[in-house]
């Protein structure tokens, strides 16, 4: 249980708030994670009461028990965070305590309400830790993410700065390096002598929805690649590190992202209907489907591809990795190691294997390690892991800063790719994805 630790969200009227924080808070309220003083702010603009605010997360949580005790702990606080002038009226909390900052607004607000927070001081440590969770994106590009941590560095020391991603806090991405690193089978062959490619998918089914005016500015490339993504490539490409401490892993998985080596096999697409979306404006370029063959600069890699695929509006949800293995002797099917992330969560081996009875034929065989399966009740959420970890004082789920530096001077390059190609426009829901990868002879699910 952490104690005295409260937490203030700025942005909380957003998607964000509703959809994962305040299910991934009541988590931690229910499993008994937060004591009985915790107290949660939520900043917003418009006047509501606490239970017009609550009213969108609807009776999915109005039904049950704890949810009524849990309201207790919650306040709504108006206010208006772009105003710097405003933060006077935060002086009615206890600020000697435990904190944690939550800023789940757009990167152009981080150094504003930062700053505000540190002129009021209230950021101040005497009494009482104060963190700062910044959401992604880390910025909207190379100079800008640049900018933004200058301005927090010269406040916050770098054990207050929690920069998150929230697939790292996914069960199946920490399991990839535990994977790797206790399965020497598995390592042993881990390398360009015996893998033939990489494949890497996040697939969603959902359009933008009401994350339109969020969604414009970022597109899949800054949305899900510069951070999901890049950190997945990194954890499968990396060296392994001596022990598994937080700077360690960070390190060796900088080293990888600084490797990467963009090709010219790329597409860039745009669903139909992106432009009848809430808050898109007319004419939009913005992507909303990206796939690109990426490679790495190392002996272990060479001449490997990497084949990153991501968007919106595509057949299913899904994201996994399929690391195919090369062929043996014969006309015989290839090992494939696939790490299925979501919905289902687990590890995926196919063999090849004698058929039954006198044949002599060779069938694909799988063997299965299903993860999901092994759940006991309901499991926490990545943001309830990474929200506890935060008020732990727990980095290791978190992404340095070095990480985000590098990622965001590769997707500035992609960017200037992206603006010299014509945008595919492909129709929503369907298997448009899998084809694009056939036509430019990529290799795609079995």
């Amino acid at each position: 249980m952490v104690k005295n630790c409260h937490m203030m969200i700025f942005g909380s009227t957003g998607d964000l708030t509703y959809q994962k924080l305040l299910p991934a808070i009541f988590d931690l309220y229910k499993s008994k994670d937060l004591c009985d003083q915790f107290q949660l702010v939520c900043i917003g603009r418009k006047a509501y009461t606490l239970d017009e605010y609550l009213e969108p997360i609807g009776e999915q949580y109005h039904k049950q028990i704890e949810f009524h005790d849990f309201k207790k702990h919650i306040l709504y606080f108006q206010m208006d965070f772009t105003n710097s002038e405003a933060y006077k009226t935060l002086t009615q909390f206890d600020f000697t305590k435990h904190w944690v900052f939550y800023l789940a607004t757009a990167p152009r607000f981080f150094r504003l309400i930062t700053e505000s927070l540190q002129a009021n001081q209230y950021l101040d440590q005497e009494n009482g830790f104060k963190r700062i969770v910044f959401e992604k994106p880390f910025g909207e590009n190379f100079e800008d993410a640049k900018t933004i941590n200058q301005a927090i560095r010269n406040i916050l020391e770098e054990d207050q700065i929690y920069r998150i991603d929230h697939y790292l806090g996914k069960e199946m991405i920490q399991n990839i390096l535990l994977t790797r690193m206790y399965n020497n089978v598995i390592e042993m062959l881990w390398h360009k002598d015996a893998i033939e490619s990489v494949e890497i998918v996040i697939s969603e089914k959902d359009g933008v929805k009401n994350r339109g005016n969020y969604y414009d500015h970022s597109g899949a490339l800054k949305d899900m690649v510069q951070n999901h993504i890049f950190q997945i490539v990194a954890l499968i490409a990396m060296e392994l590190p001596e022990n598994l401490t937080p700077s360690e892993i960070r390190s060796e998985k900088n080293k990888i992202l600084k490797k990467i080596q963009l090709t010219t096999d790329n597409v860039f697409g745009q669903y139909e209907g992106y432009h009848q979306e809430k808050d898109i404006p007319e004419g939009s370029k913005t992507e909303t489907f990206v796939a690109m063959k990426l490679l790495i600069d190392s002996k272990r890699w060479e001449n490997v591809p990497f084949y990153i695929k991501t968007g919106k509006a595509l057949a299913i949800k899904h994201a996994h990795v399929v690391v195919r293995f090369k062929k043996n002797k014969g006309n015989v099917n290839e090992n494939v190691l696939m790490i299925e992330i979501q919905p289902e969560e687990g590890i995926y081996l196919q063999m090849n294997s004698k058929m039954p009875g006198i044949s002599t034929d060779v069938t694909k065989v799988t063997m299965n390690y299903c993860h999901s399966c092994l759940k006991y009740g309901a499991e926490p959420s990545a943001y309830s892991r990474l929200l506890l970890d935060t008020m732990l004082g727990d980095k290791s789920l978190f992404a340095s800063w070095e990480e985000i530096e590098t990622s965001w001077e590769i997707v500035d390059k992609v960017v200037k790719i992206k603006e010299k190609q014509e945008l595919v426009i492909y129709e929503p829901y369907k298997m448009w994805d899998q084809y694009v990868l056939v036509e430019k002879g990529w290799w795609i699910d079995d």
